[in-house]
This record gives structure tokens, sequence and C-alpha cells, in this order.
């Protein structure tokens, strides 16, 4: 394995491209100028010249990128996140809502961070972890030591494996590239590292190994808090369709291409503006004495000045109206985009898997609603991995919500369910999923909490007729 631990999969090779692209294209104007010749060819490739070179940068830097991507980006995870997503845990993992990662981010921010990189590159990693305390470890250290989750991007996974055990399809290896700080004393250098996670003879076995191939730390089987070894792979792939090993075509990647062509039009757009924008002067009738004569002396034009002319001569303001066609253009590519970035938030675009369905119709599901599922599903296997660590209770849950549009309260309608859970017709929890829906109760808030609360009220307006 050692020999081999740099070893890239063939299909993560080809998603490469696509995902530097990616990400550039969300990182905006300077990431995606830095390409250069990657998203803005030369005009004329075939010229080497340092003064060809020249004008290509003065092309490049007259160019205009929009960053049309991103800003739909932000906006997906802005809907996905206008309500805050449904946390259950046991206490022993409370402080995720504060730190999950052990870098100081809480689960909220981390699981944004998952679905953008879902958003944009169609999947991303999850990796449990918890540091094995070793022999001479003191209580009050013990209490610092927890279990975290930490998110890979698509690039850090560059090998997995699924093999069949028993019954079950499970991941058997997967090997994640890190660059790793080290301190020279003054400055940083960066190295890589690979984890190696895999399953030997059934057991949740990590090696790291360096650029060499050597094993760098010790080899490790991960225990949980009763002491029993693992026998999966506490991590889990996100994807966009599903949360299978496959690749998943991001939901952005169209409009991330047309972003780059909106750039390329813009940029041969600036050029022509550069050329063409400013009148020409130009004189006609003329001999070959007069041309001379106003080489030589100059000439003057303007208001202020009077142009003298030989008989049968013309001065003319030249000038190409070439922005019309590429400002149409831009339009187009512009408002295609936007079209693009709507249809995400539009029900009926994506499929359910039969354990995301429950009582939705999968004909009124959305891209968006689909990437939310799955993040809410993998967070959710993950938490019961982390109290499984720290001797939790196994009954965590994260949901994302799917409700992206602001909904209205119809108080016929509320009064109609009311009447329905009064009569028997619906369950008190079907009654309060509704007005969770259209804002009547605060989402965040569980059965349980509203119960306590309403056995804790007094009942009427407690008037005492003796007072």
């Amino acid at each position: 394995m050692a020999n081999d631990v740099t070893y890239q999969r063939e299909d993560y090779q080809q998603a490469l491209k696509t995902w530097r692209k990616a990400a550039d294209v969300i990182a905006g104007a300077d990431a995606v100028k830095r390409g250069g010749i990657l998203y803005l060819p030369r005009t004329n490739p075939r010229d080497q010249t340092a003064e060809a070179t020249a004008r290509y940068d003065a092309y490049r830097m007259r160019a205009t990128f929009v960053p049309i991507a991103s800003r739909t980006l932000k906006s997906l995870i802005g809907a996905a996140f206008r309500k805050d997503p449904v946390l259950v845990n046991p206490s022993q993992i409370d402080y995720i809502a504060d730190d999950v990662d052990g870098e100081g981010n809480s689960i909220y921010q981390q699981s944004q961070r998952a679905m953008s990189d879902i958003a944009s590159k169609g999947r991303c990693f999850l990796l449990v972890d918890y540091p094995q305390a070793g022999e001479g470890v003191s209580v009050a250290d013990l209490a610092n030591v927890r279990a975290t989750i930490t998110r890979f991007d698509p690039e850090s996974v560059i090998n997995w494996r699924v093999s069949k055990i028993g019954a079950m399809s499970r991941l058997s290896l997967v090997v994640i590239m890190e660059q790793v700080e080290v301190d020279d004393g003054f400055g940083i250098d960066l190295e890589k590292r690979y984890r190696v996670l895999q399953l030997v003879d059934g057991v949740y076995t990590v090696t790291v190994y360096d650029e060499t191939g050597d094993i760098y730390a010790e080899v490790v089987q991960p225990r949980d808090a009763a002491g029993r070894l693992w026998n999966e792979i506490p991590g889990m792939f996100i994807g966009a369709e599903n949360n299978d090993t496959s690749i998943d075509p991001a939901p952005l990647e169209d409009i991330i291409g047309m972003n780059l062509d909106h750039y390329l039009k813009y940029a041969d757009w600036c050029k022509s503006l550069h050329f063409t924008a400013n009148p020409q002067p130009t004189v006609t009738g003329i001999d070959q004495e007069w041309r001379d004569y106003i080489e030589e002396k100059g000439m003057m034009i303007g208001s202020d000045a009077v142009l003298l002319l030989p008989q049968g001569a013309d001065f003319k303001w030249a000038q190409i109206n070439s922005s019309q066609a590429h400002v149409g253009e831009l339009d187009r590519v512009r408002d295609y985009m936007v079209s693009l970035g709507a249809r995400l938030l539009e029900k009926g675009g994506a499929a359910m898997t039969a354990t995301q369905s429950r009582a939705e119709n999968a004909a009124e599901y959305s891209v968006l609603a689909l990437m939310a599922a799955n993040v809410s599903e993998a967070y959710t296997r993950c938490l019961n991995w982390m109290a499984r660590f720290m001797g939790g209770s196994e009954t965590a849950s994260y949901e994302i919500s799917r409700e992206y549009a602001e909904s209205e309260l119809d108080p016929a309608m509320l009064a109609a369910v009311v009447s329905a859970w009064q009569s028997g017709t619906v369950a008190k929890s079907d009654a309060r999923e509704y007005m969770r829906r259209v804002g009547f109760i605060d989402s965040s808030r569980t059965d349980e909490d509203i119960e306590a609360e309403v056995a804790g009220e007094t009942q009427g307006l407690a008037l005492d007729a003796n007072a």
C-alpha cells in the first residue's frame, strides 16, 4: 500500500479540471484572471513575442468578470439556511453548536460549506474523528478530548473503494491527501500527508504516510466509548444527487460555464470599446501636398480652432458602433444564467430516493431541496457516530429546511388543520408540522419543547372571584 498511496482514481483525475474551474469562478475575478489563457485565450496564440504578451496582458486587464455564479451560490445557501436547521443531539456532543471540527466552526457553519462544495463541485467528504487517549492521560485532559467532524473538499479525496461485507456495501478504503504546515522556525513549509482509512480484516484502521510513501505516524485502530473496535469507516461522501461514492455533476456546473462564456464576451466587448469607442478624425479629398503640409504642421480640431481645407476636401468623424451586438449577447447570457439559477429552486427539478421522500411527492422536489436532504442525512449519520465515540445515545439528527419560499399564513387553512386534529383525522404532530412550515410555530421548537411549555402554563385567565 505504501508504494501506491499517491495513486489517484481515473474518475478523480477527470473531475479535477472541472473542480478547479468551479473553485476559480466561485473565488472571483482575481482567481479567474490568474488562470490566464485557461479561461481567456490569446487572440493570436501563434504570436508569442513580448509585444503580443503585453497586448494580451492589457486585453485580460480590461476584461470584466461579473461574479454571477458566486452570487447565485450565496443566494442558494441563504435560501437553504433562511430557517435555522433543526438540531437534536445527546448532551455529550452539545459542543457541536459552537465547535464541531475542533477549529471553532459550528455545525451550522460547516454544513453551509458542505452545501457550497456540493452546489459548485458536486460532492464533499465528512469524517468523524476522535483523538485516542494514550496511557497516563489525566482526567482533565480527557475532558477536553472530543469527537469532531472534518469536512474535506472533493480535491482532497484521491482514492476510495467500496467492498461487499455480508449483505451490505461499505466503504473499505479512503485516501485523503492533506497539506500540513511545518514550522521551520521562521517561515512555514507545506508538506503532503496521506491519511489512509481502511478496513483491515474488518477493523477500521488509520495509517498516515508521507510523500515518499513511508508510514509517518503510528497505525491506529480507533475505539468507541465502550472500547469496541469499529467495523466501518465513520465517514461518508455527500453528493448533489445521492450520497454514494460516484462523482455527481454539480448543480452550478452550467452556470459556471456560462459565467466564463460571459467573461469571454465581456473581454471582446471591452477590447472593441478600447479601439473603437472614441471617434477617429478623417480628412478626405486632399492631395499629397496638403497631406504633407498637415503632417508637418499638425492639425488642430475642436470648437476653438479653425480648420482650413482646400476646395473639395472634407473633414469627418469616423466611429464604429460595435457595442450593440456585444451588449445584446451579454444580456442574453446573463438572463440565461439567471434562469438557470432560478431552476435550482423550482419544484420538480430533482428526484428523491425512497428514504428521502417520506410523505413528500418526489415530483415536487427542487435541486436545492435534494442537496439539503443529502447534507441532512450525512450529518445525521455523522452525529450518531460522534455520539458513539463520546458515549451518548445514538439519537441525533440534523435537518436543513427544504421550504425556500416565504409561506403565507392562511387563517382558513389553519382553522381546518386545527379542526382535523381535534376531530382525530390527523395527528397532533402533523398539525404542528404544518404550523412550522407556515411560520406559525418556530421551526426550531420540537413537540417535546411545546408540550413541556404548555404543561407549565396556567390555563384560562386565572381570575379569582373572591379577590
